[in-house]
């Protein structure tokens, strides 16, 4: 979300609740963030998921967000405090 220019969307959230509205972001706004998502990554040095299909994006993130409404936490957000 900083890399967007909305980092303000996350003021006053916790480091949990920030990643939460980021993620849903990305699940709701696929098409307007993945045009930049190859320079994103190579600025983060994230090589590893710069091959990533904005279809796997959304599997994993929809994964991890049921998990989280269905156990109350999801192992994305572990270990963020």
């Amino acid at each position: 979300m900083g890399s967007l220019g909305m980092g303000g969307v996350f003021k006053g959230k916790t480091k949990e609740e920030c990643s939460i509205v980021a993620c849903q972001y990305i699940l709701d706004n696929g098409a307007n963030w993945y045009k930049n998502w190859n320079k994103l990554c190579t600025q983060k040095g994230y090589e590893n998921i710069m091959k990533l299909s904005l279809d796997e994006i959304k599997t994993d993130l929809h994964m991890c967000m049921a998990w989280r409404l269905k156990k109350g936490r999801s192992t994305l957000f572990w270990d963020l405090g």
